[in-house]
Order: C-alpha cells, then structure tokens, then sequence
C-alpha cells in the first residue's frame, strides 16, 4: 500500500505541474498571437492623443524579461538528494542512450534527460523516469521543493492572467476590450 501512495503522490505532483506548464504554454501562445492586434488598437488610439499628453519616451515601460521558473542548482539540493538524481538518470539512460537503443522517440528522450539532469531539473527527471515506469520515492525535502515550484507556475499563471493583453483577449464585451484599451494607455502613455 506504501508503494501504491507514493506513486499517486508523484503523479499527482507531475501531472499538476504538467498541466500548469501546459497551461502557462497556451495562455503565452493566446497572448502573443493577439498582440499584435492589441498594439494596433494602442496605436490607432495614441494617434489621435495630442502629444503633449503623452510621456516622453525615456519613461516608457520596458518590457518585461522573461522570467524563466527557477531551476533547482546544485547548492540546493543535499548529497543524497544528488546521488538519487543520478541514480534516475542512469535508469532512465539505460532505457534509452542512443548507443543501446535504436529507437528515435527514446533518443529523443535521452537528450531531454541529459539536459534536465545538467541543469538540477527536477520535474523533467522524474516526469521522464515516471513515463519510463521507473519507480523512486520523493523525500520530503523533494516534495517541497516541488511543490514550490508549481507554486512559481501559479503565479507566473496568474501574471499572465493580469496582463493587458489577456484582459482584451478576453472581454465579454467590446466596451469592455475598449475599456482595457484606454486602461492600458492611462497607465503607459498618459502624463
């Protein structure tokens, strides 16, 4: 029964996570596919604003870098917490190294792991080692780890869901996308 939970757990934990990737992935798409339009409003509005209304472009906002979710690095994790990351690797480059195994979609894997294992990341290893049916269990320090880094996702989420372009993108009304609009303007462009 021990096994049976600590394997509902780690795919409980995954597939959160997996899901708030792919979820993250579809609100950027949405966004940057509608940008383009909602600049053009932007712009179509700015022009009939008298100039001198608007701020010098020295004080215009910069766009945000993009904050990528912080990676586990190897300070953060203890020597047994290392040793296990390496025990997974190995398991999942015995399944799937390209000098053992001739099949393209598990080469393609190897890749994947051998670069999530560079880079400390924990979700994709263990996500790649769960897809592989091989079975580890997660320390508490691991599943706090983890579970603060779907809490990143979250709130990388949710700052999408209060961009500009994603209250447009999803106005009831077009009073309500024009309201976004001058929103948008007030807080930017206007002194």
């Amino acid at each position: 029964m021990d096994n049976k939970l600590n394997d509902l757990k780690i795919e409980k934990i995954i597939q959160e996570y997996t899901f708030l990737k792919t979820d993250e992935e579809y609100k950027k798409e949405l966004i940057n596919s509608n940008q383009s339009e909602f600049l053009t409003l932007i712009n179509q509005k700015l022009s009939v604003i008298e100039p001198s209304k608007i701020k010098p472009i020295d004080n215009q906002p910069q766009s945000d870098k993009h904050k990528l979710l912080p990676k586990v690095n190897s300070e953060t994790l203890s020597h047994n917490e290392k040793i296990k990351l390496k025990k997974i690797y190995r398991e999942i480059v015995k399944l799937t190294h390209p000098d053992k195994i001739e099949d393209e979609e598990l080469n393609e894997t190897y890749i994947t792991a051998k670069n999530a294992y560079e880079q400390y990341d924990l979700f994709e290893l263990y996500f790649i080692g769960k897809s592989l049916k091989i079975h580890f269990k997660l320390t508490l320090e691991e599943t706090r780890i983890l579970n603060e880094l779907i809490e990143v996702k979250k709130e990388d989420i949710l700052k999408l869901e209060r961009s500009f372009v994603w209250l447009w993108i999803n106005a009831q009304s077009e009073v309500e996308k024009i309201d976004v609009v001058n929103s948008f303007i007030k807080a930017h462009y206007l002194l």
